[in-house]
């Protein structure tokens, strides 16, 4: 994968008492806007190769459904039935970098 990066010069200003979410949500609109300014005056950003794997964090992990409490049983303080399904946990993918490369292309 290759990542052009860009030199902040648009500082983000946050109103008092914001929470995380609205802070994310301003720092995004202000990196797409000051990246956009940047590559229309014809600054380029340096490159990166970026290479790396994902797999799944969850692979081969399976939680108990207990019929008689009628759900997952996290805690092993319900009592055990011999109702009891074996389900495959749903996916989380876990991206790992192995490496970051400069590219000079430009």
């Amino acid at each position: 994968m290759i990542v052009e990066l860009f030199e902040r010069r648009i500082k983000a200003n946050y109103p008092k008492g914001a929470d995380i979410n609205l802070k994310r949500a301003i720092t995004w609109k202000i990196a797409h806007e000051d990246i956009e300014k940047q590559r229309n005056s014809g600054i380029l950003g340096s490159l990166f190769e970026v290479t790396g794997f994902y797999y799944n964090k969850n692979r081969d992990k399976f939680d108990y459904w207990n019929e008689e409490y009628g759900g997952f049983d996290y805690t092993g303080k319900v009592p055990t039935t011999t109702i009891i399904r074996k389900v495959e946990m749903k996916p989380k993918w876990i991206y790992k970098i192995t490496s970051v490369t400069k590219k000079i292309i430009r």
